[in-house]
This record gives structure tokens, C-alpha cells and sequence, in this order.
């Protein structure tokens, strides 16, 4: 028994010393790594307010100094995984950012040279620049991406001022954004990955018939943008895949809108086009939630209980519409109706909109007739009945209280406005 408790002790005892010279260990392994990491941020970048703040970590604080504390840097269980560089000026030395970092944000910043991607550690999974300038140009001002970069997921250079890119074989790559840069016809979508998921050339000088620029798209593609630039022919209505964004406002399409389009879009922006012709039968695009086709040359809406089925949001303002406004026939989702600036006619049931709607602009129009804002739907917040040909009497006093904006100027009332609106 005695022997027993002897060798229980000496267990004990040798066990307590394991664990300090584990500690010892531990805390060793921290200060290097802290020490490390210091060193690597302080090399990325010359520029005054990074390397005072690294500087004062590697000195003034010893220790005890957190890395995580870093205003630049985004830790995940107190191991640095992201960089984000806001509004700094000199060098910057993307070969430094190394492991564990996996994740790169570079905005508004002003380079002392040419923004060489290339450099990139292959461990990164996500590069974010953005605004990004520098001093050197020419050749410079082309996104190159080597070889060996199997892990890289997400690559954002958005106005950057890039004429080219070569992704070389970064066939890892499911998100690429190049908003904002003068790409023009160095544009060639058939050579892009075939795993992106999301890709952004907005405001990149496209042009050239949209149908078939986009007839080349990866399969795999779910969320497409390529406003903002001068794509022309008509709308293109083929995609391969499950698309579910598709943004072409501000190009110069013509022509109808497309008959048929994938079943798995949700979104639709094709403001600020040409587009002519009615607005036909969107039964079928059963997972439509969002129509923008405002500010085109469309004339009529065949049949207002034709739009998706699951429709939250619709613009139709600054067309050449005409007819009725049938409400009651809208979808039983809607949220936001906006019909501005057409040639709608006759009276309009204000009272028949959708349970859910909130927003609702029907100005600048032709309509006429009594609105009843009495008996508007509860959830209503903003009205605009203003350049129209209404008449009589508005029971503003007995709208729903959860109107927070009625206008209704230049109409025909006989009304003076009650003594509660004379202090508005």
C-alpha cells in the first residue's frame, strides 16, 4: 500500500513538470509566432500609419502585445487569417503576405509601383482589390495570375485601371469581379474559368451584341453583371446553368423582352435600355422576385396578373405604358410597385394592392378619379400621387397610420387640406 502510494506520487510529480514544460513550450511557440507575423506586416507595406502601429507592437507593448489588436487585421481563434489595407500610399509587398494569412483587401490605395498579382502567396483563397492606383502603368495595367493557384476562390481588381487580364489556369477560381476598369475587347468571357459562380464586369467598356458575348459564359455561372457598358441586339434570354442575378441596366439592348428566360432567376435589372414591346406572360419565372425595366420604350402590360408569381419588387417607371392599373390582379408578394412617368389612364383601386405592399408610385401618369387612401393596405409607408388628373376629396385624415409619406401636388382637387397638414 505504501509502495503504491510512493509510485502515485512520483506520477503526480512528473506530471506537473510535463505540463510547465508544455506551457513553456506553448508560450515560446506564441512569442515567435508573434514576433513572425510582426515582421511579415511590417515588410508588406512602407506605408506611416501601418509600420508606426506595427512598430509599437514589436516594442512598446513586449509580450503582451496582441496581434489581433491590429486595425488592419482579422484574427480567427488568435490566428491572423485577413489582411484589409484602407487608403495606404508606397510599396506593396504581396509576396510577404504569406501563412496563415488567406485573405487580401486592398482599398483606395496609392502605389509607389505596378500591382503585380503574380506575387501572391499561393495559400491565399480570397483577394479583394479595389480603387487601387499606381504610379506605373503601360503593361503594368494587366491582371496576371501564375500558375499554382489551386486555392484561390475569390478575386476581386475592381476600378483599378486594368486594360487586360491572363488567369492564367486558376481553374480553383468562383468569384471574379473587374467592375469599374477600361477592359473593353479585351473582354473574352469563353476564356474565364468554368467553375465562377459570380462574375462582375460592370462599367468595363463592353460592347458588341450582347447575346452573343454571353452565348460563351461558364456553365457553372449564377450571378451575372454586365451593366453599365454598350452591349447592343436584343436581350439575351439563353443561359447555361441555374442563373440568378442578371444585371444589364445602362447598355443599349433592343428589340422585345425575352419570352422565356431560366426558371431559377431571381433578379432582373434591365433598367435603361431600348427595350420595346409589351410586357407579356412572366408566369413561368416562378422564382422572380425582383423586375426592374425601368426607363425603357415599353407601350403596354398584356395582363397585369401575368407578372411572377413571387414578384417583391417591381419598376416599370419612364416607359411609354398606357391602359388601366389593375391592382387587384397584381402578385399577393409585391412590396414595391413603381409605375411613374407612363401614360396610365382611368382610375386606379388603391384599396385592391396586394396585403404587403409599402412603396407605391403611380405619379406623372394620366389617372384620374378619387384615390381611396382610406382603405390602403396597413402596411403602406410611402404614397406618390402627384402630376396626375385626380379629383375630389383626399380622406388624408383616415389613411393607415403607418403612412409616413403622401404626395399628391398638381392634380385637380376640390379639397382644402386638413387643419392637421397646415403645420407641415
Amino acid at each position: 500500500s505504501n509502495s503504491f502510494c510512493t509510485l502515485l506520487m512520483f506520477f503526480a510529480i512528473a506530471l506537473f513538470f510535463a505540463v510547465l514544460v508544455a506551457a513553456g513550450t506553448g508560450a515560446i511557440r506564441s512569442e515567435s509566432d508573434r514576433m513572425r507575423w510582426l515582421s511579415m506586416f511590417l515588410d508588406v507595406t512602407d506605408d506611416p500609419s501601418v509600420t508606426a502601429e506595427v512598430s509599437a507592437g514589436m516594442t512598446e507593448h513586449g509580450r503582451t502585445f496582441d496581434v489581433c489588436q491590429l486595425h488592419f487585421v482579422q484574427c480567427r481563434n488568435a490566428v491572423p487569417r485577413a489582411v484589409r489595407f484602407s487608403g495606404i500610399a508606397g510599396k506593396l509587398s504581396l509576396d510577404r503576405i504569406v501563412s496563415p494569412i488567406e485573405e487580401i483587401t486592398v482599398e483606395d490605395a496609392a502605389l509607389s509601383h505596378a500591382l503585380d498579382l503574380s506575387l501572391m502567396s499561393p495559400t491565399i483563397m480570397a483577394a479583394h482589390f479595389r480603387r487601387v492606383k499606381s504610379k506605373s502603368v503601360s503593361e503594368s495595367s494587366r491582371v496576371v495570375l501564375g500558375p499554382a493557384r489551386r486555392r484561390l476562390r475569390h478575386l476581386t481588381v475592381a476600378s483599378c485601371g486594368v486594360i487586360g487580364f491572363d488567369l492564367g489556369s486558376v481553374a480553383s477560381l468562383e468569384t471574379l469581379d473587374l467592375s469599374g476598369n477600361p477592359l473593353g475587347d479585351a473582354v473574352e468571357l469563353s476564356n474565364l474559368p468554368r467553375a465562377l459562380t459570380a462574375l462582375n464586369l460592370s462599367g468595363c467598356g463592353m460592347n458588341g451584341a450582347a447575346a452573343e458575348r454571353i452565348a460563351t459564359l461558364p456553365p457553372q455561372i449564377r450571378v451575372l453583371d454586365v451593366s453599365n457598358n454598350a452591349l447592343t441586339g436584343p436581350m439575351p434570354c439563353t443561359y447555361a446553368g441555374d442563373l440568378r442575378e442578371l444585371h444589364l441596366r445602362r447598355n443599349l439592348l433592343t428589340g422585345p423582352l425575352c419570352a422565356t428566360l431560366p426558371a431559377t432567376l431571381v433578379h432582373l435589372d434591365a433598367a435603361f435600355n431600348r427595350l420595346d414591346g409589351s410586357v407579356g406572360d412572366m408566369k413561368e419565372w416562378w422564382s422572380l422576385s425582383y423586375l426592374n425595366l425601368h426607363s425603357n420604350r415599353l407601350t403596354a402590360v398584356d395582363s397585369w396578373g401575368d407578372f411572377p408569381p413571387d414578384l417583391e419588387e417591381l419598376f416599370l417607371g419612364e416607359n411609354l405604358l398606357t391602359g388601366t392599373i389593375r391592382t387587384a390582379s397584381l402578385p399577393t408578394k409585391l412590396r414595391v410597385m413603381s409605375l411613374q412617368h407612363n401614360n396610365f389612364s382611368g382610375e386606379v383601386a388603391l384599396e385592391s394592392l396586394p396585403s404587403t405592399i409599402e412603396h407605391v408610385d403611380v405619379s406623372h401618369n394620366r389617372l384620374s378619379g378619387v384615390p381611396n387612401v382610406r382603405d390602403l393596405p396597413a402596411g403602406v409607408r410611402e404614397v406618390f400621387l402627384q402630376h396626375n388628373n385626380f379629383s375630389g376629396t383626399l380622406a388624408l385624415t383616415e389613411m393607415p397610420v403607418g403612412v409616413s409619406r403622401i404626395v399628391f401636388h398638381h392634380n385637380a382637387w376640390t379639397m382644402e387640406l386638413p387643419s392637421e397638414f397646415n403645420d407641415l
